[in-house]
């Protein structure tokens, strides 16, 4: 297994259209891109980012292709917000968990 020392503890959020033809979510070779690159599975990638300490979250959307605005669609559909909103909330929690372990890091320093 690959690692990314980079990743450590750092906060990933993958969306990923089921239906993409284009980077397949198991391992395999697109099929309508013209590359025709072989790509590893996202159950592979999750696993190097978590291997790499990484706050790794993956949503499959199904119903979704490639394409990010039918991603954003059936998230809207499914979910009743948008891609950016769903992003933005990941995003303030993220921050959220920070602040709130940095004022721990504050008290237990200040004792």
């Amino acid at each position: 297994m690959q690692n990314c020392p980079a990743a450590h503890r750092k906060p990933m959020l993958a969306i990923h259209g089921a239906e993409d033809q284009n980077v397949p979510i198991v391992r395999g070779q697109e099929t309508v891109g013209l590359s025709r690159a072989i790509y590893n599975s996202e159950n592979d990638t999750q696993q190097v980012f978590v291997a790499s300490g990484a706050d790794f979250g993956l949503q499959i959307v199904q119903g979704a292709d490639h394409r990010l605005e039918n991603i954003n669609d059936r998230i809207e559909q499914t979910e009743g917000r948008s891609l950016a909103e769903k992003a933005a909330t990941f995003w303030t929690c993220i921050n959220n968990k920070a602040r709130v372990a940095h004022s721990i890091d504050q008290s237990v320093d200040s004792d």
